[in-house]
């Protein structure tokens, strides 16, 4: 990636973060990036190009920073409760159209939106067989429908801008994450959530 394509591709991110990818357009990111829109498009072929590369861009940082969650978490409950933490960064930063303008007018870059879907369904997965191992989480849990169930909660409630206008979109995530490691948490792994939410909310 030239030095031009990354200056257009963080200036969309951070337009379509606060407005959505619908009502921005590629004038708007050619102006914030101070370029004609000839050299935009000498970098990036149309719009679906931009919101493309703009979703690569997120998943690749999603991934990373939850690897060295993965990676940095003393136990699965902890991890779990990071994830939240990431996850409500995200929104606080993200337009609640976001998603509903994603699956309405970009059907390509949406589909690729739900190939990481199926990445973060796994990294559920692997966290739920962690807990387990670590007597956190309930035996002999059906992992992947619980993983299945933990990320259809939290895309359902990203998707309905209906939802997002009743509830909190923030708020609801962290109740949703709460409801979850209850229900598949051990009373030892009840114990741990309390700690750690305790801990969360004095950091905010």
């Amino acid at each position: 990636m030239n030095p031009t394509q990354q200056q257009i591709l963080q200036i969309a991110h951070d337009l379509f973060m606060r407005f959505g990818f619908k009502a921005v357009t590629v004038d708007d990111i050619a102006k914030q990036a101070g370029i004609s829109k000839k050299t935009l498009y000498e970098n990036y072929t149309d719009k679906d190009n931009i919101v493309y590369a703009v979703l690569n861009f997120i998943d690749n940082c999603m991934n990373e920073e939850q690897c060295g969650i993965s990676k940095n978490s003393e136990n699965a409950i902890e991890e779990a409760i990071e994830h939240m933490v990431m996850l409500e960064t995200i929104l606080n930063s993200m337009n609640a159209n976001c998603l509903p303008d994603l699956q309405k007018y970009y059907p390509k870059a949406f589909l690729e939106f739900k190939k990481n879907k199926d990445a973060q369904m796994k990294s559920v997965e692997q966290n739920i067989k962690r807990g387990m191992k670590e007597g956190y989480y309930r035996k002999n849990l059906n992992v992947a429908f619980c993983a299945w169930y933990r990320i259809d909660n939290i895309m359902y409630m990203l998707q309905n801008g209906e939802l997002a206008k009743k509830f909190d979109p923030i708020a609801s995530q962290i109740e949703l994450m709460q409801h979850f490691l209850y229900g598949i948490s051990t009373l030892k792994g009840h114990e741990l959530i309390e700690q750690y939410i305790t801990k969360f909310k004095k950091k905010k």
